[in-house]
């Protein structure tokens, strides 16, 4: 079973890792005895006395050899899902089987709700519970369930964002030190950056397109980075009406204060990529400013 496996971004450190409760294992053991134990015992019992003299010895021995494989089984697949807390991410990695498995990445930036439930008997009894996080997009909440401590760990994701907490004062001097381009390099998604001079700025201004209001907004700004970003990097540009006209507004870049970002024409985006040479058809273009 190939183990799942993440990498760390540049001053990413780990919080927290929780495996699930140990309720799971007990219960997904007598599950397999009961859906793969018995038919394979069924099965296999009678080709086995066949061929052993003594039918007492060969059936306990059956038995005992399905209930070892389960219960192994079972405890590789209990320790394999494990929920991450770093302090830009959630990460959780569940191997379903030896042979299926999966990691799912949540950038802390981008989680509106996170809420930690117990509804049964059975999780006031062991002591876990479900958490739940809604990411901003809107799209269906994800779930983690039978997590141990699960109402802490909820309250240390809450708190990475909290304004008095440790971690977003970090955060803010970080900042404030005039360390954005740090900043930028370390989000996940980010590929390259470059920051602009004056003259690429008018230049870009001249090429862009009216509606992109955002692009102007930008430009604007003191600080100006050209970011090389991959396809599905979580800040998206929505477009608005105005006056009667559809525009395209800059967006709030919430990894830096007070920075904004947008998502420049094609024409423009032509003229920026020649400072990326090893730029691919799917890459991205976007300018944060600040």
């Amino acid at each position: 079973m190939k183990k799942l496996k993440f990498s760390l971004q540049d001053g990413e450190r780990i919080l927290s890792k929780t495996r699930f409760s140990s309720f799971v294992l007990i219960t997904k053991f007598f599950t397999t005895i009961f859906s793969f134990g018995f038919p394979v015992l069924i099965i296999s019992l009678p080709l086995v006395l066949m061929y052993f003299e003594n039918k007492i010895i060969a059936s306990v021995f059956t038995v005992i050899l399905i209930l070892i494989f389960s219960f192994f089984y079972q405890y590789l697949l209990w320790k394999s899902p494990v929920l991450f807390v770093t302090n830009r991410r959630i990460i959780f990695c569940h191997q379903k089987s030896f042979y299926a498995g999966k990691i799912v990445e949540i950038k802390l930036e981008n989680i509106s709700e996170v809420v930690a439930t117990r509804k049964s008997f059975w999780n006031s009894l062991f002591g876990f519970g479900t958490i739940r996080i809604a990411p901003v997009s809107g799209t269906e909440k994800f779930k983690v369930p039978y997590l141990p401590r699960s109402e802490q760990i909820a309250e240390k994701i809450t708190s990475i964002y909290d304004k008095d907490s440790d971690l977003s004062k970090e955060d803010r001097e970080l900042s404030e030190k005039n360390l954005p381009e740090k900043i930028i390099k370390s989000l996940s998604g980010v590929i390259e950056l470059y920051e602009l001079d004056y003259k690429i700025k008018d230049k870009i201004a001249e090429m862009e397109k009216w509606e992109n209001r955002g692009t102007y907004e930008v430009l604007r700004r003191k600080n100006v980075w050209c970011v090389l970003i991959e396809e599905d990097f979580a800040y998206q540009q929505v477009s608005k009406e105005e006056n009667g006209r559809i525009i395209l507004p800059a967006i709030n870049f919430i990894a830096i204060k007070d920075a904004i970002a947008a998502f420049p024409s094609s024409n423009s985006c032509q003229e920026l990529a020649l400072n990326f040479p090893h730029k691919k058809a799917t890459d991205r273009i976007m300018l944060v400013g600040r």
